[in-house]
């Protein structure tokens, strides 16, 4: 019982010295309900934050930073390409996002429009995401909230 006690304060405690830069508050993100029927929609807008290009110091792990973040180990891996086991290094700059997903490559004759159809997201919340103006050009590579990299290559219609 007492171990629990002192994890807890722990807990805290690393939630209270993280970086005020690096947290993405409730207040940020407003998630939507799932409805029936609505899987063949695409996903709705959400308030997202832009990506977070974060420091890497010498007391941090990629299970640091991800809990830190609200995001998955997977997430922070995949998106940063890190190798496995993942090793950072103080000074390193990662990639956080606001909400787990994946990074994809895009190519240059690819339309921003069309992505957000393919991976079921609302095309506002992939330019909020990735800090897109209306008529910016694409990034090389562009992030897509809350898909596996698994996911990717089954466009929308596929089970």
């Amino acid at each position: 019982m007492a171990t629990h006690g002192w994890a807890l304060a722990l807990a805290l405690l690393v939630l209270a010295l993280a970086p005020l830069g690096f947290r993405h508050p409730v207040s940020d993100v407003q998630a939507t309900a799932v409805s029936p029927g609505s899987a063949d929609r695409p996903a709705q807008a959400r308030q997202l934050t832009p990506l977070v290009h974060y420091r890497v110091t010498r007391r941090d792990t990629v299970e640091s930073i991800a809990t830190r973040a609200g995001i998955t180990t997977d997430t922070l891996v995949q998106i940063n390409r890190l190798p496995s086991p993942a090793v950072l290094d103080p000074g390193q700059r990662l990639i956080v996002p606001p909400i787990d997903g994946t990074m994809i490559r895009v190519d240059p004759d690819q339309r921003l429009d069309v992505l957000a159809q393919t991976f079921r997201v609302d095309v506002t919340a992939l330019r909020a995401v990735n800090g897109l103006a209306i008529d910016a050009r694409l990034p090389k590579d562009l992030f897509i909230p809350a898909m596996r990299t698994e996911d990717i290559g089954q466009p929308a219609g596929f089970p």
